[in-house]
């Protein structure tokens, strides 16, 4: 059975199990670098909206045997554990302002993901795209998300401006950076000094890369212009500028990186960067 029939498998089996007042649809999800998913979306109707579940994580425990009903039941669980209906994705526009603080910024690769960018609002950097999203955090670790739409961006009562004037906001005082030298990660020395630059959440972290005062401080503790590797969207790497090696080099590795070690889904570029510390800026 392939996901899509999965998809609708499984909702036919999760109908039977629901009471009558609550009702449960797919739908489909772009998860960025044109790849998408179906989203597990449950409404009551006394409670408005919750957030969408990924359903291929499920998908996958059924292709390893789970039933497909105990594979509905493990779902719903799942779906109650994560956030309460009266505390989830509220209506508008009667909560719009919850919606407002749960607004954050996330970065993709521009041209792999142009075609779903149009009904997006974002911003160009680099090779890059800013968008903004939805987080809500679940009654236990993680959080689910939803990107801002143009016809959302307007439910909530914004325009391109305030959206990413209140995502920076909100991504700034919510969301730490975390950087640290590589060897903390791999507890093995590295030949020369490399760190990692992501989120205290370890997910989406590559946009730390733009906030204000990280490249600054890295570039005073190496003495150097930097050079940054994208390692994925969660995380960028970055050591000090080797001037013996050229900048197809570094892009050349970048690209053999992503290739051997990185899902799709998570690629941010297949270029590397360089941050002179005399501009304060990034080039490509």
């Amino acid at each position: 059975m392939d996901f899509e029939h999965f998809t609708n498998a499984i909702l036919e089996e999760i109908s039977r199990l629901l009471p009558d007042d609550t009702h449960a649809a797919a739908i489909r999800m772009q998860r960025g670098n044109q790849t998408a998913t179906y989203g597990l979306y449950m409404e009551r109707a006394d409670a408005g909206g919750a957030p969408l579940l990924d359903l291929f994580p499920f998908y996958e425990a059924y292709r390893a045997g789970l039933s497909l009903h105990d594979a509905a039941c493990y779902l719903l669980e799942n779906y109650k554990n994560s956030v309460p209906f009266e505390t989830s994705f509220p209506d508008f526009p009667r909560n719009a302002a919850h919606f407002r603080e749960q607004i954050v910024i996330r970065l993709v690769h521009y041209n792999q993901n142009r075609e779903w960018l149009r009904s997006v609002p974002h911003r160009r950097v680099l090779d890059l795209a800013f968008l903004c999203e939805v987080a809500v955090p679940h009654a236990g670790e993680g959080y689910g998300v939803c990107a801002v739409t143009t016809p959302l961006m307007k439910a909530l009562g914004l325009n391109e401006e305030t959206l990413f004037s209140l995502a920076w906001r909100n991504q700034l005082s919510s969301i730490p950076p975390l950087i640290c030298p590589i060897e903390d990660i791999l507890s093995q020395p590295s030949p020369t000094p490399v760190y990692v630059v992501t989120n205290q959440t370890k997910l989406h972290g590559a946009c730390c890369l733009f906030y204000p005062g990280v490249l600054e401080e890295l570039a005073r503790r190496l003495e150097s212009d930097l050079c940054i590797l994208p390692s994925s969207i969660h995380e960028v790497l970055v050591t000090a500028w080797d001037e013996t090696q050229s900048k197809e080099q570094m892009d050349e590795m970048v690209r053999e990186i992503n290739r051997s070690s990185v899902p799709e889904r998570d690629w941010l570029s297949d270029h590397a960067y360089l941050y002179c510390r005399q501009s304060g800026q990034i080039l490509l």
